[in-house]
């Protein structure tokens, strides 16, 4: 009894931990926790690592105790399982392996991170196993976005009314209280460092809310049905055991109605002003999806027909703003002037603006790429590669980012790092998560039924905004979270389930057969029986508890270490690479020190040094003229030995290559055995990167580095007339070509 009762505090435990990984919006690497570089995602990322391994470990230890903990069948988990093993098919025959399993510091994503997320979908699926379970782990999901939101508004308070709520917390939070400048759109980052992931975690975690006070407003089906339908209501209500009275008696319901009435509204003000345009229309994709499966299968007419006025006048609605928006778009947005962030995003430049064309771009450039590597894709986190293998000039003419390491389409993502395959998988997980929506909902009780309804509309919510967006550390749990609850709705035998169950069950009874034995045949057998009672229990106990034990022990002993090799290897090397790049990016270090650093960051977590070794060439190149011929000896045998590694590890990327051939441009200037050293690479970097500005820039700057300014005006006037709108990106190198010329023909005159 002793080894059972730790089953119970095993499986609390677990979901503690796993509790614990929604707070990852509010995990940012600064004071008093280690700074680190991209403090906004390594945390994150790390964070919801660490406990993901650690109620893993934990998991392993209480199947050997409790087979019963096992993950339950479902094809969503099949699904998702199929999904991360194409990802990691396309990771193995990607363009740059290494970013595909492990990402950059900047995403903190790859294959491992999905690894991880599908680890904690299979664990919530497997530890919370009732609606009670469910219920609370939402609630504190909903918690987390509330604190989150606060944080929102005391940002968005100091900005404009110089107040500051969080004060008491010094300097952990001192990153929100850096006002924007006047000459910039103020919109909120709160602790997610970008605007529109704010919006993408709010408005999923704002259904979440609404699924909890929904379901608390809708009553239980009425005890007035008798025969065949009153059975079956009485068998699902045996089915859905711990319901809201289980799960919130101790605070009275207003209470919570209220706090989560509180929730929704104060998500919905920070969506309105972080100016996200996505998440409300992913707001208004999921409360028409909601509004549809309510009027469809509510299970009382009051609601079916509730849901069917209010369904159709709130798409009437929706449709007559969407004309007046799109009106106002195109014709001027001077009408609606000064009504804020929001409505000048939606109506003053529409999508027309620069945000707009530049995801639109990147759309189209991203399924170029995967028409050329149709079956697994360019590998996931290599976007980057093939947006600037395909970008043409004319994307680079607009003053939008330079470049998009992620296509801000997710189907797009999908499809161009890791294929026809991957999106398939892909687009198979969402499959399979209607199917169990379409198929649960409609049998459950009202109260359960707008729970998972409104959960449902959640995971709409969550695929409509990632219509504009990616996935990212501090927003995907919730979809992950969201899947797991699929899989439990899934593995309840619910309607046609349950009657196909009963029927198996019934075809699958043993039937019995008398048989009459002989009395000395009845003998004997009692005889043995009873010699078999009395000598075999005790050894037999024994013999079965020992080595219940003994794997139980062996199994901990060996989770526990994979745990702790895995957080050490991966998870603690990461944050001390990390910390080593922020010292190695301080421009007051001295080189010496400099040099150091970036040899212990790449040293001690290699699959995320490339893109340091980047930082580290160009940072030399930089302040070249400034380094004593101590550290430029120093400088040139970390580039030659780093960009070597570099090349070789990630060779389609461009950016390593520039790096490496720029320096060369420099140092030839007094050693021309540089010369066709820096050809070599910058010719490679234009092919890899061929529409590049900085690419170009290069070009001419080699042209006249062998001597032939015409060519490099000529270089620069022929890719100005492909790019218009570029040519500010090549004034201080024109300048510097025309001084050059202008030096040839003095000394052609002295001549």
């Amino acid at each position: 009894m002793a080894e059972r009762s730790w089953v119970p505090i095993l499986a609390v435990t677990i979901r503690v931990v796993l509790a614990l990984v929604l707070i990852v919006p509010l995990i940012v690497t600064t004071t008093p926790l280690p700074n680190t570089f991209f403090p906004f995602v390594v945390g994150k990322a790390l964070w919801t690592r660490t406990l993901i391994e650690i109620a893993f470990g934990l998991w392993v230890i209480l199947l050997l105790k409790d087979s019963s903990y096992r993950f339950p069948k479902s094809w969503t988990l099949a699904a998702l399982g199929g999904y991360v093993l194409i990802a990691l098919l396309a990771t193995i025959f990607s363009a740059s392996p290494t970013r595909s399993m492990w990402s950059t510091y900047e995403r903190m994503q790859g294959w491992i991170d999905l690894a991880h997320w599908f680890t904690f979908a299979l664990l919530l699926a497997s530890v919370l196993r009732t609606w009670r379970h469910w219920m609370l782990f939402l609630n504190f999901n909903v918690g987390v976005g509330v604190v989150f939101g606060l944080l929102g508004l005391d940002q968005f308070l100091y900005q404009f009314f110089d107040i500051r709520l969080t004060g008491f917390l010094g300097d952990t939070f001192m990153y929100l209280h850096q006002k924007t400048p006047a000459w910039i759109t103020f919109r909120l980052s709160v602790t997610l460092g970008n605007p529109t992931y704010v919006g993408g975690y709010m408005i999923v975690n704002a259904f979440i809310a609404a699924a909890l006070l929904g379901g608390s407003f809708v009553g239980r089906p009425r005890a007035r049905e008798t025969g065949r339908r009153a059975g079956r209501a009485r068998q699902r209500q045996s089915q859905e055991k711990s319901g809201w009275s289980a799960a919130f008696r101790a605070i009275s319901p207003w209470l919570w109605r209220a706090f989560w009435t509180a929730a929704i509204a104060l998500h919905l003000v920070v969506i309105y002003i972080s100016a996200t345009r996505g998440p409300m229309v992913a707001l208004v994709v999921g409360a028409l999806a909601c509004g549809v499966a309510l009027a469809a299968w509510g299970r009382t007419p009051w609601l079916r027909m509730t849901m069917r006025i209010g369904t159709a006048a709130f798409a009437v609605l929706i449709s007559v703003l969407l004309g007046l928006v799109v009106t106002i778009s195109f014709g001027g947005g001077g009408v609606v002037e000064g009504f804020g962030t929001m409505i000048e995003r939606w109506t003053g430049a529409g999508v027309r603006d620069l945000s707009a064309l530049g995801r639109t771009s990147s759309a189209w450039i991203g399924l170029e790429a995967a028409l050329n590597r149709p079956v697994l894709g360019w590998g996931p986190e290599n976007y980057s590669i093939a947006y600037d293998r395909y970008a043409d000039p004319e994307v680079f003419s607009q003053d939008i980012i330079t470049s998009f390491d992620q296509a801000h389409n997710k189907p797009v993502e999908e499809i161009s790092t890791k294929g026809v395959l991957g999106i398939a998988a892909y687009m198979a997980v969402w499959g399979s998560l209607l199917v169990v929506f379409v198929r649960k909902t409609r049998f459950l009780e009202p109260s359960k039924q707008a729970f998972a309804v409104l959960l449902g509309g959640a995971l709409v919510a969550y695929f409509v905004q990632n219509i504009f967006l990616f996935d990212t550390p501090g927003t995907v749990h919730q979809f992950y979270a969201l899947v797991g609850f699929a899989v439990f709705l899934g593995s309840l035998s619910l309607g046609a389930d349950a009657s196909s169950q009963e029927r198996k069950d019934r075809s699958s009874k043993p039937t019995t057969t008398l048989v009459t034995l002989g009395p000395l045949r009845t003998a004997t057998n009692a005889i043995s029986a009873g010699c078999a009672r009395l000598t075999s229990p005790v050894a037999s106990f024994m013999r079965e508890r020992t080595n219940a034990m003994t794997a139980a022990r062996v199994g901990g002993v060996l989770a526990a270490a994979g745990v702790i090799a895995a957080m050490f290897f991966a998870n603690v090397q990461t944050i001390r690479a990390s910390i080593y790049t922020l010292d190695a990016l301080d421009d007051e270090l001295p080189w010496e020190e400099k040099f150091q650093a970036f040899e212990d960051s790449v040293g001690a977590f290699r699959p995320l040094g490339h893109y340091v070794r980047i930082l580290m060439i160009q940072q030399i190149g930089q302040q070249w003229d400034n380094l004593d011929l101590d550290q430029k000896s120093r400088a040139l045998e970390l580039v030659e030995t780093h960009g070597e590694e570099g090349m070789a590890a990630e060779p389609e990327e461009w950016r390593i290559v520039a790096a490496v051939g720029a320096l060369y441009q420099l140092i030839s200037r007094s050693e021309r055995t540089f010369v066709p050293r820096a050809r070599m690479l910058v010719d490679k970097a234009a092919e890899l990167a061929p529409s590049r500005v900085e690419v170009h820039r290069l070009l001419a700057a080699q042209r006249l580095t062998e001597g032939d300014p015409y060519g490099a005006l000529d270089e620069i006037d022929a890719y100005v007339m492909e790019a218009q709108g570029t040519a500010r990106h090549f004034e201080r190198l024109r300048g510097l070509i025309e001084s050059q010329i202008e030096e040839n023909r003095s000394s052609e005159g002295e001549g």
